[in-house]
């Protein structure tokens, strides 16, 4: 199961209706001008239940209204701020008390969930420092959970988490289902300044930027951290995201090919909370396929290997190029230097090329596993994801990485 931050607006084509279709002004319809509520639960931000649950005794601040507008939640979570200006900007800064240990006001949680121009309904997530910190030892970052709390020989907050901002984020496709990520492709932006994972540029104060992913662990109804490159969970956390100067605070954006701009408004000691949803707004463009990440694992997933390695009938019966065979058992280098060295822009011919950039559908890499030529090894269904990687690839350039 996921969790779902719910951004709701209620009979938005009935004007600004309140909830269950009370106006929000006691009144019937909604007069010019339109002063919505904005109402709804704080939640547990690692909670893998749907709906997650609600946590009481959560201050709710309202911090893009002058002066800023605080509530605290009851027994079943529910906030509420009424009589807002239409059109008003959804930036929250919620907290909970903690200990073991106490943040002492530092470590709230900033979320940011569009605008009101109607009644709407939002909820709000919590990260808790313990769970939060407890990731980062499943992401290898620490040995020992009381190693990720605490600050050496001391009570205090781990200046880890405390020295820049962390970023907690969830990824759905259009239909609401999870989306699958590449750790290579998050980017979190703060004052121009771009955080991925372990920048090398960032020596301002090491550690640099870490990336790790959130899977759902059922049993225990939480999302735990993995340390991997690829997630379908749609979910993650960047520790340590810094500005242009070294430290946590200033506005930004997340930014995944393929998907909106996630907006951030967060300081340092912060944990900044992005909720992004492919059809809620100009996804960024497509990231372009790399040999790398795209298409060389298809050779050992599709067993091409088997054949296409020393002494393999792949490699005795195809021609040598340039000295190279068609053996794709090698590393990441060696199989795309047998691929792309030989001439990429001959695609006819009696040695076509292995790619070919001018034509990619002509790429032998394409031709023989699609069943177009005489390859005597594995034919793919027209609609095998291994064929359009390859195509893809080829189509954005054939570059390696």
């Amino acid at each position: 199961m996921r969790a779902q931050w719910l951004v709701l607006p209620l009979l938005a084509a009935a004007g600004c209706q309140g909830i269950l279709g009370i106006p929000s002004e006691g009144q019937i319809g909604c007069p010019s001008p339109c002063m919505p509520t904005v109402s709804g639960r704080a939640v547990r931000a690692e909670s893998t239940q749907t709906p997650p649950e609600a946590l009481s005794n959560v201050t709710v601040r309202l911090t893009s209204v002058t002066p800023a507008q605080s509530v605290t939640t009851g027994a079943d979570g529910t906030y509420a701020f009424m009589d807002l200006a239409e059109g008003t900007a959804l930036q929250f800064d919620v907290s909970i008390p903690q200990t073991g240990p106490d943040p002492q006001g530092l470590l709230d949680t900033r979320f940011a969930a569009g605008t009101a121009t109607t009644d709407t309904v939002v909820d709000v997530p919590v990260v808790q420092f313990r769970w939060l910190a407890q990731v980062a030892v499943d992401c290898g970052i620490f040995p020992t959970l009381n190693d990720a709390l605490f600050e050496p020989g001391t009570s205090n907050v781990n200046s880890y988490f405390v020295t820049r901002t962390t970023i907690v984020g969830q990824v759905l496709e259009e239909n609401g289902s999870p989306a699958a990520l590449d750790r290579a492709d998050i980017t979190v932006v703060i004052n121009n300044y771009l955080n991925y994972q372990a920048n090398p540029s960032d020596t301002t104060n090491p550690p640099a930027a870490t990336i790790c992913f959130l899977e759902p662990n059922v049993g225990m109804g939480v999302y735990q951290g993995s340390n991997e490159d690829h997630s379908t969970s749609g979910r993650f956390v960047m520790f340590r995201a810094r500005n242009d100067i070294g430290a946590g605070t200033g506005m930004g954006e997340v930014r995944i090919p393929g998907f909106p701009k996630g907006s951030l408004n967060v300081a340092s000691a912060s944990i900044g909370f992005v909720r992004i949803k492919l059809g809620d707004g100009e996804p960024l463009p497509a990231r372009p396929r790399t040999f790398e990440r795209d298409v060389y694992h298809y050779f050992a997933d599709k067993s091409c290997t088997s054949c296409h390695q020393p002494g393999g009938v792949g490699v005795t019966d195809s021609p040598v190029r340039m000295g190279y065979s068609a053996d794709w058992s090698g590393t990441v280098q060696n199989v795309f230097d047998a691929l792309t060295v030989p001439d990429m822009t001959g695609c006819d011919g009696a040695t076509p090329a292995r790619v070919c950039k001018v034509k990619p559908d002509a790429s032998l890499l394409y031709v023989n596993p699609a069943g177009l030529g005489t390859h005597p090894g594995i034919v793919l269904p027209s609609d095998d994801p291994m064929l359009a990687a390859v195509l893809a690839w080829i189509t954005d350039g054939a570059t390696l990485r």
